[in-house]
């Protein structure tokens, strides 16, 4: 078969897989193949995720063949035809994930996470210019440990967004960690915000972007008034109050609202990460 000889699997035997071949020819429907036979510690991570866990209780979803492909074809992941090339994964995420009514039934906080990925600034550098460098699905999400943002253990769980982020963004991480947010989030404070609350999540685009949450017009009543400006955090921090109403109140934030993008905001006084 030309599809195995080409495969990541093609130096094995057929009953490598297939241990219940007992004579030939063997019967035409076999066994399903257990992959962990090969990849233990794969399989241990991914029994342990999200996907896994709804694998064992009877819940359809993504198991090995659904990301790797058919499994008499298993390319290398460095391959650009396998469906784990970096190019390819949030194509092969969208198989399941772009179903909105399928999903809809999990309750999952994206519902069209692709479509929305491919306009951030990470979609935009793997998809239109083709940087395998930028951000793909499994980087923030991972791959045979995806797990819910409700898990500890999960990379994208409220306080592991910045050692997440910082695989990529490594200088960012270590001046955050010095800054008031860093500590407070590194001492598990959950109302500290992380990189996700400034910069989105399937939203993240360029500062220089009018629609980012980050753009210098926009920054101190989107993004900073968020926190700076609610009762409930003030209160509970013994936070100076009125920040963001005296702001606007200032000939920096009158001109602020009128859109004038060269005038002071809360990050050229405070610094941002």
């Amino acid at each position: 078969m030309q599809e195995y000889s080409n495969s990541v699997h093609a130096a094995d035997l057929c009953t490598s897989c297939h241990n219940d071949i007992k004579k030939i020819p063997h019967p035409e429907k076999l066994a399903h193949v257990n992959c962990s036979g090969c990849h233990e510690i794969e399989s241990k991570i991914y029994d342990a995720s999200d996907h896994g866990r709804a694998v064992k209780t009877g819940t359809p979803a993504a198991n090995c063949l659904n990301c790797h492909g058919q499994p008499h074809a298993i390319l290398d992941s460095r391959n650009p035809q396998s469906p784990v090339y970096r190019l390819t994964i949030p194509k092969t995420c969208a198989t399941c994930h772009e179903q909105e009514e399928k999903m809809a039934q999990y309750n999952l906080l994206e519902k069209k996470p692709i479509v929305t990925y491919s306009e951030t600034v990470h979609g935009k550098a793997l998809l239109e210019k083709g940087l395998t460098s930028s951000a793909i699905c499994t980087d923030c999400h991972g791959s045979h440990n995806l797990s819910s943002p409700i898990n500890p253990q999960s990379k994208i769980y409220r306080l592991n967004v910045p050692s997440t982020c910082g695989k990529c963004h490594e200088n960012v991480l270590t001046t955050y960690r010095r800054s008031i947010h860093g500590k407070a989030a590194s001492a598990g404070i959950r109302d500290a915000p992380v990189c996700t609350d400034c910069h989105g999540e399937h939203t993240i685009k360029s500062h220089k972007d009018p629609k980012s949450s980050v753009y210098a017009s926009v920054i101190a009543e989107k993004t900073c008034g968020q926190c700076h400006a609610a009762e409930r955090i003030i209160n509970k921090y013994h936070l100076a109050g009125s920040r963001l109403e005296t702001y606007f109140d200032s000939y920096h934030g009158l001109a602020s609202k009128f859109g004038v993008t060269t005038v002071a905001n809360c990050t050229s006084c405070h610094g941002i990460h």
